[in-house]
């Protein structure tokens, strides 16, 4: 049977300085009561500013109320002595204080007092209702496997509108099926909104948003099926990450969000509005109204990674009409602005950018940008009256121009400043460029259309000054990917060497920004140059790190006729050294040589050359190469195979047998372990050093042809340090520390 009537809900003042006004409620919506002016039920004086909230699900409705809760009475009880009553139609899974009103309740708000009205809307058939939410009583894998079409493979996560798992489809395509509990079946304005919600995800189809495949009901269930991301989300990758992530990884996450929300805020989505004049129109605009790091999905791994806005649970147009379900507070309240609590019934798409501005401060602090008290009854009000932490104070290595357009979108009052994605976008851009930061993964499209001229190369010249702090003193060396200058750091009052990409074209400068990062992540270790900082001059990525002072070791081998054995085992050490530091870091080199190593004149070896490093994907301990030097090259590379911290193991010990024989006598490094005796056989009593017959073995066992058999950096370490023990009686690197 159609409904005649909406359902609705009257708070009738019977008590106090409102007596005889009435408040009434035929859609759903969130109230806050208090005496602020903000609050869309004023309460007179002497009531606090933010009273509670007051949630109304038509003809329903429930109250919660802050930890103190002195000042609310429900039928002449104080609210704190009344059972639990919360709301079946409760969104969110939350321990805050509520309460479910009922009809002819009386409610005391301070000196106010309201009588509870309700009216029921007829259900279009009650008993299939009621059947439905008896079958949507419970989801689990075996009734997801239930869905035609879907081969169900395992549960993926749980939240409080539905579960999702992943899932085959008849074309072996892995997808993510998402079963809605039963909130959604046993309540016909719900089951309204849900259908809508599929006609609005349909007609989204943009990069940067999770594509969507269909949705609807079997088998007594409702569900949605969209694209898997096999990256996970980013508030996962935060976490294995140690909670945040450095500047341009956050940047080139936050850039694909923007434009994701700015294509979204300006879709024209498949329903109608109705205007004044009875004439109807597509509705322009859908706000996400959940934008955080969970609901940001990551689609590829590595540098071709795509990000994905997911999570529409609770999207709705921009442009509402009385069919909306508009005015629920819903989503993660540490990314909600408060103009969601004071303007309940008005969306704006600076909402949503506000929340990517507090998703960019989590990205980067691994905190909220509000501070929030333990006590979650407390969460809404937190949000009404604790602005916004500078992000500087949670991080201060975050570029000041940068902070100040984040710390700008986060304000609220009186407006806000940003009212679109793309204005935010801009700014940020603008803020990027003009801090002279390197430009993230993502900054510049490969497919974008480049202006001619773009690439030309850069030119610095003696006597520059780059940014305002960066004397440009000479060349160090171009080796046709880096030029390397000395430079002065007018700032910290030191010299620096300073690396510009050499860069010709777009898939040049990809290669660049993606490498520069990997820069920003080297270890602090005494054998590993030390990066400074990554950023961006004129238009080109550089790279500041210490000057590698004394000489490569390459020149080192050919003009020290004198070297002896321990000195050998020394250098062998701390170039593992170096190595077993940035594997811990998923790091491989993949170019070790004597060339990218110097050799200090306190007898330090410091590694460098990391413009052909990779890094591994998180969970996984190999990588695409591809780059190498013939004569150091290991089998794995020679073949084009996937790389990884073995690798370096191999080039490791083929410059330890150039150490040894003074020379490099072979043309291609991956025949070094079947050549490995007669070389060091047929340099005895030329120059070379006789290698123990212990270390022998250790050497023929980095060079094994499976990487999978060649031993750790960290294993390696063990095994020298003993045998340089044995063999001097020293403890290694003993001598350095002193002349240090």
């Amino acid at each position: 049977m159609e409904s005649i009537m909406p359902a609705s809900v009257t708070l009738k003042a019977i008590e106090g300085p409102l007596k005889g006004r009435e408040f009434s409620y035929s859609r759903k919506t969130t109230i806050i009561a208090g005496s602020s002016a903000e609050c869309g039920l004023k309460i007179p004086a002497p009531a606090p500013r933010h009273l509670c909230l007051i949630k109304v699900y038509p003809p329903e409705l429930m109250i919660e109320g802050p930890d103190d809760l002195k000042l609310i009475f429900v039928n002449g009880q104080n609210i704190r002595r009344l059972k639990d009553r919360k709301t079946p139609h409760e969104d969110e899974d939350s321990d805050r204080n509520g309460y479910e009103l009922k009809n002819g309740d009386e409610i005391k708000l301070g000196n106010s007092v309201f009588k509870i009205e309700t009216t029921a809307a007829e259900p279009k058939d009650e008993l299939l209702l009621k059947v439905i939410k008896v079958q949507q009583a419970r989801v689990d894998e075996e009734e997801a496997s239930g869905i035609k079409g879907y081969e169900t493979l395992k549960n993926i996560g749980k939240g409080s509108r539905g579960t999702v798992f992943l899932a085959k489809d008849s074309a072996g395509e892995l997808v993510a099926l998402k079963i809605m509990n039963s909130v959604i079946a046993s309540n016909s304005k719900r089951l309204a909104d849900f259908e809508r919600k599929v006609r609005f995800s349909k007609g989204l189809k943009h990069k940067n948003i999770i594509r969507f495949h269909e949705g609807g009901y079997s088998s007594g269930k409702y569900y949605l099926v969209h694209e898997y991301c096999d990256g996970g989300t980013v508030g996962q990758l935060m976490a294995s990450r140690g909670g945040a992530l450095g500047l341009s990884e956050a940047l080139g996450i936050m850039f694909q969000v923007l434009d994701g929300l700015d294509y979204m805020h300006n879709a024209e989505l498949p329903c109608t509005l109705l205007l004044p004049d009875g004439s109807r129109r597509y509705r322009r605009g859908l706000l996400h109204r959940s934008v955080c790091p969970h609901n940001i999905f990551l689609s590829g791994q590595g540098a071709a990674s795509v990000v994905k806005i997911g999570g529409f649970d609770i999207a709705t147009p921009i442009e509402t009409s009385e069919d909306d379900l508009t005015g629920d507070i819903a989503g993660n309240i540490c990314f909600m602005t408060r103009k969601i609590f004071v303007d309940y019934d008005v969306h704006r798409a600076e909402y949503d950018v506000w929340a990517a501005a507090a998703t960019l401060y989590n990205m980067l602090t691994g905190k909220y940008p509000r501070d929030f008290p333990d006590n979650c009854q407390e969460l809404w009000q937190a949000v009404l009256r604790n602005h916004p932490v500078p992000i500087r104070e949670r991080n201060p290595e975050i570029p000041r121009k940068i902070a100040d357009v984040i710390d700008e979108t986060l304000v609220e009052e009186p407006q806000m400043k940003y009212k679109s994605a793309l204005e935010f976008k801009n700014a940020l851009q603008a803020a990027l460029a003009s801090s002279g930061e390197i430009m993230p993964a993502g900054f510049i499209d490969p497919g974008q259309t480049v202006p001619v001229g773009h690439f030309t190369p850069t030119e610095f010249h003696i006597g520059d000054i780059l940014l305002d702090r960066y004397e440009i003193k000479g060349l160090i060396g171009e080796d046709g990917i880096l030029t390397t200058f000395r430079a002065f750091d007018i700032k910290m009052n030191i010299e620096v060497a300073l690396h510009k990409w050499n860069i010709f074209s777009v898939e040049e400068l990809d290669f660049a920004v993606r490498n520069s990062q990997i820069w920003e992540k080297l270890p602090e270790c005494w054998n590993i140059i030390r990066c400074l900082k990554v950023l961006t001059i004129q238009g080109v990525p550089c790279i500041i790190t210490g000057i590698p002072e004394g000489s490569p070791l390459s020149v080192w081998i050919r003009k020290t006729p004198g070297r002896t054995l321990e000195k050998l085992l020394n250098i062998s050490i701390q170039a593992l050294t170096g190595l077993d530091s940035i594997h811990k870091k998923g790091i491989v080199h993949q170019n070790i040589k004597p060339n990218i190593m110097f050799l200090t004149d306190f007898e330090v070896i410091v590694i460098s050359g990391f413009e052909l490093a990779e890094i591994c994907p998180p969970g996984m301990d190999t990588v695409e190469g591809g780059c190498f030097t013939p004569s150091y090259c290991s089998p794995e590379q020679a073949k084009n195979e996937k790389i990884s911290s073995k690798t370096d193991i191999w080039g490791w010990a083929v410059t330890v047998l150039e150490m040894f024989t003074g020379k490099a006598s072979w043309a291609s490094g991956q025949i070094v372990g079947d050549i490995f005796d007669d070389v060091l056989n047929s340099t005895n009593g030329d120059g070379s050093v006789q290698m123990p017959e212990k270390l022998r073995k250790i050497i023929k066992r980095c060079l094994k042809r499976n990487s999978a058999e060649r031993p750790a950096a960290s294993e390696l370490l063990f095994e020298l340090k003993e045998l340089y023990k044995d063999i001097t009686g020293k403890d290694p690197g003993s001598n350095i520390f002193r002349n240090l």
